[in-house]
């Protein structure tokens, strides 16, 4: 199996504009990102899958200087993004022979738990999963999803609307009879934190640069674990995003 992370990024934000690359103890936030999936025992390849909008270009300069794949693809039609950025890094017999997973990592998650993620690989893989992902309560920003390039390929076929061209599980998550679907079960230390780790806005960025700035050592990877029971410990830093509303993609 070839198993390719595709990290979503894109500089415009309702909310928080650019935030992809706002720094974070140093480094651009995507940049963490990067390095994170760069620790999976599991994945092979690394592809920014950003637009072809000209103020997206950091992005594909940073995706440069990190010796990093990326594609430009549409700014609203996201699956047909997923579906370019995986092409370009693949070859026309892994493609048919129907032996790419996808991981779909969001471009604002730079404390995505990457023990969990190698976890919901390992569970696709052994149970012959077509798509797997996290339905039960943990920080948000944390996870990500696992799903065969040739299901993303059937949906990419037949979904239609903005909704369903704009976030590309939707389709999957609205038909999961259709589908060998996977749920897993979290570790102790998400399952049932409702702590807010993504990042939409200049609150949730606070606190962000305050964890990174407790943890993070140059070089290293910023733990969620480890995050979580910095959170747990202080729990006056859960203040400063507490009161932000987290927004539905799905709908």
């Amino acid at each position: 199996m070839k198993i390719v992370a595709i990290v979503q990024a894109r500089m415009g934000s309702e909310r928080l504009p650019g935030k992809t690359l706002k720094r974070v103890s140093g480094k651009p936030m995507l940049e963490h990102i990067i390095q994170r999936v760069m620790s999976s025992n599991n994945i092979h390849t690394i592809v920014i899958a950003t637009t072809n909008n000209k103020k997206d270009q950091p992005i594909i300069n940073l995706s440069k200087r990190l010796s990093i794949s990326y594609y430009a693809g549409s700014e609203d039609d996201v699956l047909n993004r997923f579906i370019g950025a995986v092409e370009s890094v693949s070859t026309d017999a892994e493609i048919n022979s129907a032996q790419v997973i996808v991981v779909r990592i969001c471009g604002d998650n730079p404390l995505i738990d990457i023990r969990y993620l190698d976890e919901m690989i390992n569970s696709h893989m052994l149970k012959c999963a077509e798509y797997t992902y996290n339905d039960s309560p943990i920080p948000v920003g944390t996870s990500g999803e696992v799903v065969n390039y040739m299901i993303l390929k059937r949906v990419n076929g037949i979904a239609r609307g903005g909704r369903y061209r704009e976030h590309v599980t939707t389709y999957i998550l609205d038909h999961l009879n259709e589908f060998r679907v996977n749920r897993t079960t979290p570790p102790a230390y998400l399952k049932d934190k409702t702590f807010r780790l993504t990042v939409d806005t200049e609150e949730d960025l606070k606190l962000i640069r305050r964890i990174y700035k407790n943890l993070y050592s140059k070089g290293d990877i910023v733990e969620t674990a480890r995050a979580i029971t910095l959170l747990e410990e202080n729990p006056s830093l859960l203040k400063i995003n507490i009161h932000i509303p987290q927004r539905d993609w799905r709908l």
